[in-house]
């Protein structure tokens, strides 16, 4: 049974409130049959289309989803974790990598107010929905928190493997920006867990 709610949108803003604009194909995890779903990335919802005109949200609050597009083969979750800003949030995470130590990603649209000209020689720029950074989440047991932003902070998240973290980046040239490896850098984390 899929707990659905009606779905509401702004279309007087210009751009999207998505990293995928249409529907595709998706499985939910004891569910039966396909479905066409969507992800929300401003709202943090999973969108359900039922029939042409008729879209629902999946409503998180209440279950715990696990919706797979078949397409693309992405992995969404519903979880409760530490956000960005240190507040308990439960929605829909990406899982990236899973193993001891997991990845998980929230891929983030945002809203842009409307910028009255300040002169005669601007243009109204209208409001509009803009692509923000995607933010990591670091999974380990029971604990999801935001993935650090540096070297030092991931060291001092895991003062105990140090030394081999220290040996991991000397060998390798990796950014704590870019996805391919973030992924690798908890790949090595996971293998020290077992």
């Amino acid at each position: 049974m899929i707990d659905l709610k009606p779905f509401e949108n702004n279309s007087k803003v210009e751009g999207s409130q998505y990293v995928i604009d249409k529907f595709l194909p998706a499985t939910i995890e004891g569910v039966e049959g396909t479905h066409l779903m969507r992800y929300n990335a401003l709202n943090d919802d999973i969108e359900y289309q039922k029939e042409e005109n008729k879209i629902f949200v999946l409503d998180k609050t209440n279950k715990k989803y696990d919706v797979v597009f078949t397409t693309n083969k992405q992995k969404f979750g519903v979880y409760e974790y530490t956000d960005i800003k240190g507040e308990m949030v439960k929605g829909f995470l990406i899982e990236l990598y899973a193993g001891n130590v997991s990845l998980l990603k929230r891929e983030k649209v945002k809203y842009v107010s409307e910028k009255y000209p300040k002169s005669g020689y601007e243009d109204l720029i209208p409001a509009h929905y803009e692509r923000a950074d995607d933010e990591f989440y670091i999974k380990s047991g029971n604990n999801i928190l935001a993935f650090p932003k540096n070297k030092k902070a991931l060291i001092k998240m895991y003062p105990d493997k140090k030394s081999s973290l220290d040996d991991f980046f000397k060998k390798n040239r990796v950014s704590f920006k870019n996805e391919k490896d973030i992924i690798s850098i908890v790949a090595f984390l996971s293998s020290l867990e077992n």
